[in-house]
C-alpha cells in the first residue's frame, strides 16, 4: 500500500486534483501547528490596540501603505482590528496553504511523487516562524491578505513566463507593489520563486531571457518605491519605531550575521529547537548528494541559486540599523528549505525522504505549539501581575488625575502596552501615563515587592514579582 502511494505521480491523479490535495494537506498541518492562536495568544501590539486606535501614519512611515489603509479601514467602522482575528486567521491559514502548495506545484516536475509534493508543501506551513506571525492579531488581517497577493503574482509570473505577454507582466507587478506595501518580508517569497522559476526554463541563471524575466519585479520595485516617496509623510511624521535607519557599523553586523547564520541550520533560534534545523539541513543535503550522485553533475548556478536567496533572505534585515533577526521577519527562510529539495528534487531513497521529511513536519508542529503554550502561559502571569495593579489602584483614596506604573522586570511587556494590557483585561481605560526618573528612582526602594505611592492627585504603582 505504501509502495503504490508513493510511487503516485501528480500527472497519474492530474494536477487540479493534485494541487487540491496538497493545499487540504497543507492547511490541516498548518490548524495543528497555529490554531491555538485564534483565540488564545496575543501579542503586545494587540494590548496597545485594545485602549487606542493606531494611526495611519505609524505604517505609511514604515512604506505598508496597503496595511495603513485596512488600518483606517478599521478605524473608520470603529471596530478593533484585533477583534476580527476568528475571520482572518484561518484565512491567512488557507492564503498561506494556496500559497506554499502553489509553489511546490509551480516549481516541480509533474511527473513527481504527490506524497512528496504534500510533505515539501507541509514543511513550509509547519515551520514556527508562522505560528509567530499568526498571533499578531492585529497584522493577521495583513498577512491574509498579502499570501492572497502571493498567489495572484506566482500565477500571473508563471503565465508571463510561457506566453510573455505585457498583460501578466503587470499584474505580477501590481501584486508584487501590493506585497510591499503590506509587509515587505514577504518579498522574498517572491524572489525565491522567481528566480527558480526563470532556472527551470533554460537551467542557466544569468541569461539575457532571465534579465528580461526580472521586468515584473523591476515595474513593481519602481512602482513601489513611487508609492512609498508620496505616501511616507502625506498623513505626517511618525517616530515611534526605532527601527528606522541603515546599518551604521558594517563590519559589526557581517560578525552578527555570521554568528547568526547556524541558527538556520543546526542552532537553536529563539523558541525553535535546534533538532528541527538539523533535520530539515539533514534532508536538503540527502537531495543534494542523491542529485550529484544520479546526475554526476554540478552546475555553477546550482551552487549559486540557494546562497543567492540565503543572501537575499538576510540583506533587508541586515541593512537596518537594529539586527533583530526575529522569525516573523525572516519567515521566508521556510520557503527556502523546500525550494532547495525542488532544485535538486530527485526520487532515489524516496522512502527515507518521506519519513524524514514526515519527522521535519511533526517536529515543525510541536516547536508551533509550544510556542504558543509558553506565551501563553507567560501572559497569564502578566494578567495576574496586571489585575495586582489595577487592584492597587482601584484601593487607593485618592481620586488620581495621573496614574502611573513602573514594571520592575514583572510583566512581560514593554510599558508602551502596559495601559492596553489593563484595558484588555478589565475594559476600562487607566490612561497609564509614563514613570518620570524621579519615579524610577523611588520604586527603586521597592524592587521586592509591589508598592502603591499616594500623592495630591497621582497614584504611582511599583510593581514587582
Amino acid at each position: 500500500m505504501f509502495s503504490k502511494l508513493m510511487a503516485l505521480k501528480i500527472d497519474d491523479v492530474g494536477r487540479e486534483k493534485s494541487l487540491a490535495f496538497m493545499v487540504f494537506f497543507s492547511f490541516v498541518i498548518m490548524m495543528l501547528g497555529s490554531s491555538r492562536s485564534i483565540y488564545g495568544v496575543y501579542m503586545p501590539d494587540d494590548f496597545l490596540l485594545a485602549s487606542q486606535k493606531m494611526p495611519m501614519s505609524f505604517y505609511l512611515n514604515q512604506g505598508r501603505f496597503i496595511q495603513a489603509v485596512i488600518t483606517g479601514f478599521f478605524n473608520y467602522i470603529d471596530i478593533n482590528i484585533v477583534s476580527s482575528s476568528p475571520i482572518f486567521t484561518p484565512l491567512f491559514f488557507i492564503s498561506t496553504s494556496l500559497a506554499s502548495s502553489l509553489l511546490v506545484f509551480f516549481l516541480l516536475e509533474k511527473r513527481s511523487s504527490l506524497i512528496i509534493s504534500c510533505l515539501l508543501s507541509g514543511v513550509i506551513v509547519s515551520h514556527p516562524a508562522f505560528s509567530m506571525m499568526s498571533v499578531y492579531h492585529l497584522a493577521v488581517v495583513c498577512f491574509a491578505f498579502c499570501m492572497i497577493c502571493i498567489v495572484g503574482y506566482m500565477i500571473s509570473f508563471d503565465n508571463f513566463i510561457k506566453n510573455h505577454n505585457t498583460k501578466s507582466a503587470l499584474s505580477a507587478s501590481f501584486f508584487m507593489l501590493l506585497v510591499c506595501g503590506n509587509y515587505q518580508p514577504a518579498f522574498i517569497v517572491i524572489i525565491i520563486y522567481s528566480v527558480i522559476r526563470v532556472y527551470i526554463v533554460e537551467h542557466k541563471l544569468l541569461t539575457f531571457n532571465n534579465f528580461k524575466a526580472a521586468y515584473p519585479i523591476i515595474v513593481g520595485l519602481i512602482a513601489y518605491a513611487i508609492i512609498f516617496k508620496l505616501t511616507k509623510n502625506i498623513l505626517g511624521e511618525n517616530h515611534w519605531d526605532s527601527r528606522a535607519g541603515l546599518v551604521e557599523d558594517p563590519l559589526l553586523r557581517i560578525r552578527e550575521i555570521l554568528a547568526f547564520l547556524p541558527s538556520f541550520f543546526y542552532k537553536n533560534w529563539w523558541v525553535i529547537p535546534k533538532q528541527f534545523g538539523i533535520f530539515l539541513s539533514v534532508i536538503s543535503v540527502l537531495y543534494i548528494a542523491t542529485y550529484l550522485f544520479k546526475s554526476n553533475r554540478l552546475t555553477a548556478s546550482l551552487v549559486l541559486i540557494p546562497l543567492l536567496l540565503l543572501t537575499a533572505i538576510l540583506m533587508p534585515l541586515a541593512l537596518l540599523k537594529v539586527w533583530d533577526p526575529t522569525p516573523r521577519a525572516l519567515f521566508s527562510i521556510s520557503f527556502l528549505y523546500s525550494s532547495v529539495m525542488i532544485l535538486f528534487y530527485n526520487e532515489s531513497m524516496i522512502r527515507l525522504k518521506a519519513i524524514l521529511l514526515s519527522i521535519a513536519i511533526l517536529l515543525g508542529l510541536i516547536s508551533s505549539n509550544s510556542y504558543l503554550y509558553q506565551t501563553e502561559m507567560a501572559q497569564k502571569k502578566d494578567a495576574l501581575l496586571a489585575i495586582k495593579s489595577y487592584n492597587l489602584i482601584k484601593n487607593s483614596r485618592i481620586k488620581a488625575n495621573r496614574i502611573a506604573i513602573v514594571n520592575n522586570n514583572a510583566i512581560n511587556v514593554d510599558f508602551w502596552a502596559l495601559n492596553g494590557l489593563l484595558y484588555f483585561l478589565t475594559n476600562e481605560n487607566m490612561n497609564i501615563s509614563s514613570p518620570t526618573d524621579d519615579e524610577i528612582e523611588r520604586c527603586d526602594k521597592f524592587k521586592n515587592e509591589s508598592r502603591l505611592i499616594e500623592g495630591k492627585e497621582s497614584i504611582l504603582v511599583c510593581l514587582s514579582n
